[in-house]
């Protein structure tokens, strides 16, 4: 960030983030880094080929005929051929890499031992296959990557928006740093600490749901209250088992039923308890039991390490006249991305 803010070149934060979230996913997966932020802003062709498949897959939602069309290899579905050859390609190499590799970069809380996931699934069943393998990491690097970046981003955009709760953020950063001088954060403190940053982060996952839908199917009949959604002839709707639906997040999080003045950003109704504020089916944006997302806290403290950090070092503003929107699919990408400038901070 500081060669380019020097350089006086475009700063595409949400792209950024995607690099920085990648290469931290896939150190702690394969034990080493790609260094994808080094590249910007060259694309980095996995990172270009996800991003893609993220918004071509929630096309076939909508589509009755797309096995026909992944049949015949048309229209969209010829493109997400094309991008998932990128993906195996990719995959394939580097389990084929890590295979012959012993060395490891990431170590415990000891200091001493190091690791990675790929080894410790390896070690414990080298029955497992290349594409065991390669689904194992896919589902690590899918489930961190883009979720992680796009809280953030959501969130640096909506710090633009509500100056007076972005000015909060900072005060709290700068009052910690006062008290603890030059030492940083450690793990106690990211984690214990920094309560209105957690807020913020949640109330920002609240209003702009990284996953905005997710699909279901009914393992038994499921009668649905009628304060959630009553029939105009009286009774309840009912979810027939072996049904599947839609839960949409995206509009769960805008419902006065679950939240008082829901249109409103207001990071205090989770300033007492953070994440944990809400029950699952209120704020499902990390899935529910018995399949409650395991990287939830860790996804937290990623975005609160690198937010300390970056409004510990800069002050940000977003370049006018650019369009910020949302670009649908099985995450809620930013159409356009983020473009902003950094002032190194006094």
């Amino acid at each position: 960030l500081e060669n380019l803010r020097s350089g006086n070149k475009t700063i595409d934060i949400n792209d950024i983030l995607g690099r920085m979230t990648f290469d931290c996913f896939t150190s702690i997966a394969f034990g080493k880094s790609f260094n994808s932020m080094k590249l910007y802003p060259a694309q980095h062709p996995f990172g270009v080929s996800f991003d893609k498949l993220v918004e071509l897959m929630a096309k076939r939602t909508q589509e009755p005929f797309w096995r026909i069309k992944r049949a015949l290899n048309i229209d969209y579905e010829h493109e997400i051929d094309e991008h998932l050859k990128v993906i195996d390609k990719f995959c394939t190499k580097l389990i084929t890499e890590k295979k012959g590799d012993t060395v490891q970069n990431i170590t415990d809380e000891s200091g001493v031992d190091t690791f990675d996931l790929f080894s410790l699934y390896y070690t414990n069943n080298k029955a497992l296959t290349n594409d065991e393998m390669k689904f194992l990491a896919l589902n690590f690097i899918i489930a961190g990557r883009d979720t992680t970046r796009m809280v953030t981003s959501w969130f640096l955009y909506d710090l633009c928006q509500f100056k007076d709760v972005k000015k909060k953020v900072i005060e709290e950063i700068d009052a910690y740093n006062k008290e603890n001088g030059d030492k940083g954060i450690d793990y106690l403190a990211i984690t214990r600490q920094f309560k209105y940053l957690e807020a913020a982060l949640c109330e920002s996952l609240r209003y702009h749901p990284v996953v905005p839908f997710s699909i279901r199917e009914a393992r038994e009949d499921v009668i649905v209250p009628q304060k959630v959604c009553k029939p105009p002839n009286g009774g309840n709707y009912v979810i027939k088992k072996g049904d599947r639906c839609a839960i949409h997040q995206f509009t769960v999080s805008k419902l006065e039923a679950f939240y008082d003045e829901p249109m409103k950003y207001d990071p205090m109704r989770f300033y007492e308890k953070g994440v944990r504020t809400f029950g699952q089916g209120v704020y499902p944006f990390f899935n529910q039991n018995p399949r409650l997302c395991l990287g939830r806290d860790f996804a937290l403290m990623e975005a609160k390490i690198f937010l300390y950090n970056f409004l510990t070092k800069y002050s940000f503003e977003m370049i006018d006249g650019q369009e910020i929107a949302y670009n649908p699919g099985i995450i809620l990408n930013m159409k356009n991305g983020m473009k902003v400038s950094l002032k190194v901070r006094e």
